[in-house]
Order: C-alpha cells, then sequence, then structure tokens
C-alpha cells in the first residue's frame, strides 16, 4: 500500500469495542465540485478502450470521500500498521520505557475505524466504456447461471458519499481507492501492565475489488454472516488483463457467496461453544474454497464471453496470473480449482457447489 499520511502514535486512555471481523479511509480535501474531462473521442471498440485503461497513466487527486469512519477489522490496514510499528524504533523505545525491557510485550489491536476514499475516473470516453463492459459481462454471466440481474446500479461515482441502494448490490467503478484510519494499540508486559497508543494515518489500498464476508458477533455470542451491499472496483492496475477479471471475480463472489455462507453455519451449528478465532478460522478456509471455483470459473467465462462477442481478451494471460498466485494463502486452492473447473466445466462445477459444496472442496482437495 502506497502511504498518503501518517501521524505520530499518541497516549490515549483505555477503550473498549464490539467484536466485529471482516474476512476479505484522510478527510483532508473536504467536498469537491464533480467534473470530468473530456478527451477527444477516439474511434475505438469499448473492449480496445477497456485494454487501452489499464496502459493509461494514473493519478491520485481529487480524493473524495466515499464512507464515514467506521468500525472495522481491515486485514489490509492492520498488515500495515503491524508493519509500521516494526520499524518505528522511536514508538518502541516509548513502550520500553513505559513497560520496562520486557523481551515478551504483546501487541494487539483493540480498535481500528476505518473511512473509505476514491479518486474518480475523470476520462469520460474511458469511464463508459468500461461501464459498459461491466455491464456486458455481468449480463453475460447472470444469463450462464440462470438468475436474475442482483444489481441495482453500477456506476463512476463523480461525488463524495455516493448514494448506495438499499435493494440489491451497488458496483462503484473508481480510478483508485484508497483507506484512511484510526487504530487504537494495545502493548502489555507479562506483569498485566499496560499502555495504549492512538496511530492515525491513510494510505491507497492494493485490493482491485473486494466482496467482504462479514462475521458479526454480538453480545448473546451467536455469529451472523453477511455480504456487504457494495462492492468498489478500481482501474488502476498493474496488469492491464485484470479490468477483464475484477468484475468476473467479484460477481461470483455475490453469486457463490450464499453456498458458502450456508456450510460456515452448518458446521458452527456442529460446535457447541464456538470462539471468534475458530469461526475466523473456519471462514477463511471456506473463503480458500470459494476462490478455488471463482479462479475456475474466470478463465472459462470470459472465454465463452470472447467467442460470443468475437473479441480476443486476454485469458492466457489470466490463467497465467493465477498460477502465479497460488503461494498467496487466501488463493491457497486456486490452482486445483482451475484444473477442476476444466475438468467439469462451468455448468457443472456451479451445480456441484450450488448444492453440496463440501463435496466441492473434496474434490478440489484432491485435484
Amino acid at each position: 500500500m502506497d502511504k498518503i499520511y501518517n501521524e505520530k502514535a499518541c497516549d490515549i486512555a483505555d477503550t473498549t469495542r464490539r467484536q466485529f471481523l471482516k474476512i476479505s479511509c484522510i478527510g483532508l480535501l473536504g467536498s469537491m465540485v464533480p467534473f470530468r474531462n473530456t478527451w477527444a473521442a477516439i474511434d475505438m471498440d469499448y473492449h480496445e478502450q477497456v485494454a487501452a485503461l489499464g496502459h493509461l497513466k494514473p493519478y491520485d487527486k481529487p480524493l473524495l470521500k466515499f464512507s464515514k469512519l467506521n468500525e472495522s477489522t481491515d486485514f489490509e490496514i492492520e498488515a500495515l500498521i503491524l508493519k509500521d510499528i516494526s520499524g518505528r524504533s522511536d514508538l518502541i523505545q516509548k513502550v520500553k520505557s513505559r513497560l520496562g525491557d520486557d523481551p515478551d510485550i504483546r501487541f494487539s489491536m483493540d480498535s481500528l475505524k476505518v473511512r473509505l476514499l476514491f479518486v474518480p475516473e475523470i476520462r469520460a470516453n474511458y469511464a463508459e466504456s468500461y461501464e459498459r463492459f461491466c455491464r456486458n459481462i455481468t449480463s453475460f454471466i447472470f444469463g450462464k447461471v440462470n438468475i436474475p440481474d442482483f444489481y441495482s446500479q453500477l456506476v463512476t461515482p463523480m461525488l463524495e458519499y455516493p448514494e448506495i441502494k438499499d435493494d440489491g448490490v451497488s458496483a462503484f467503478m473508481v480510478h483508485q481507492l484508497a483507506k484512511e484510519y484510526v487504530a487504537t494499540c494495545k502493548f502489555s508486559n507479562v506483569s498485566g501492565d499496560h499502555v495504549r497508543y492512538r496511530i492515525k494515518g491513510a494510505a491507497f489500498s492494493n485490493h482491485l475489488g473486494a466482496v467482504d464476508l462479514n462475521i458479526d458477533n454480538p453480545e448473546d455470542g451467536s455469529f451472523k454472516l453477511n455480504r456487504g451491499n457494495y462492492t468498489i472496483w478500481q482501474n488502476r492496475v498493474q496488469n492491464p488483463y485484470m479490468l477483464f477479471v475484477v468484475p468476473v471475480e467479484e460477481t461470483l463472489h455475490y453469486i457463490l457467496g450464499p453456498y458458502t455462507d450456508r456450510t460456515i453455519h452448518t458446521e458452527l451449528d456442529d460446535l457447541s461453544a464456538a470462539s471468534v478465532s475458530q469461526v475466523k478460522t473456519l471462514a477463511q478456509d471456506w473463503m480458500m474454497v470459494e476462490e478455488a471455483i471463482v479462479g475456475g470459473l474466470i478463465s472459462l467465462i470470459i472465454d465463452e464471453y470472447s467467442r460470443k462477442y468475437q473479441k480476443d481478451l486476454p485469458t492466457v494471460q489470466i490463467r497465467q496470473h493465477f498460477a502465479e498466485m497460488r503461494n498467496i494463502p487466501q488463493y491457497k486452492y486456486r490452482f486445483n480449482g482451475i484444473k477442476l473447473v476444466r475438468d467439469l466445466g462451468i455448468d457443472r462445477s456451479y451445480e456441484m457447489y450450488r448444492e453440496d459444496p463440501m463435496e466441492f472442496k473434496k474434490m478440489v482437495l484432491q485435484a
């Protein structure tokens, strides 16, 4: 993640928080007047414009607020904070001066609030082409699996705090996504002494798109799973062909997610008193299975879409990219999933996961 700013850590009083997990931001500019630069008209098919979009020079202003500062557990931000703390010798020395030179000082995050920010796509022709492609490819997917279109909007926001529809799923296409954060970090020693610091900062996100699985743990001890009702797709990419992948991947997560969540609920019912860490581990394991079928379906769907529209989309590069991701923990089973789905085909893979995710998991582990 590229940092936008970092504030010096400061002492704060004790705080508490409600447990909230999320499995997968600088209000510096205030309100901005919406605008778009109108590029000269380009005589290109919209698929070609999408491919060209990935090669254009990126920019990082204006930076607009997408959401309020909300309590969250954002793994990307948590990793950034841990990395920052490990390199902050001044903060480490301050902690040691308060807790003593104990080699077993422990770190935990008492609270984390995150605000999403975005850089809008101001190049009108390219924004319109990407919107058109996203509508076309998602409509194609809904037709393949024979379910209604659940997107209430697929839009390129130009104003702060874009409206999120109450019904369906809202998809927002932006140039860049950023996150502002305020974290309460706790350091403690074996004697039970502790000190808390508040850390503030902001950074651009590396996530091109995401469908979060939220696990809410109310005071009664029950766990509730839900998928967010919006998704943000950014078009600043290192690999231009990923622009074709993001709307396919995130749509598949929304389609397959209910079957994953149903299975997690079933396994939770078999646990007499699951802890937060157990639920988190179970959810992460099933998200790796979901990533496996999603990875397998992506290239087959784009292949069929390419044949229908007679377009030469970069499916070879997509397969190669997914193969290279096999060492990333969340994509542990993705390479197996690509092989399995290729053998089963789109229809049989989807039907199997819809009816019996556990059977699909067994086959993925054996692939």
